[in-house]
């Protein structure tokens, strides 16, 4: 088990987007999660900047909107 203390205690995956350069994402709130898609790098500047659902309007950090398959794409590589 002392391997363990050598697994980092985060990861940085990165999210491939489409073929016209956009990436999904899905909307957090339960009442809603729809999933919508985004250009990176056409929004606001900034840290910490929050995300706007464009069907209920629900916001939240960007770490917020990441869809169920990418969570899963994600999980599927940190453990291999």
């Amino acid at each position: 088990m002392k391997h363990l203390n050598r697994i980092p205690s985060s990861f940085s995956i990165s999210i491939p987007p489409d073929e016209n350069g956009l990436i999904g994402r899905e909307c957090p709130e339960p009442k809603c999660e729809n999933y919508f898609k985004i250009q990176p790098g056409t929004g606001l500047k900034g840290e910490d900047l929050r995300c706007h659902c464009p069907y209920c309007g629900h916001a939240a950090g960007q770490d917020k909107f990441f869809s169920k398959a990418q969570v899963e794409y994600a999980k599927f590589v940190v453990l291999n």
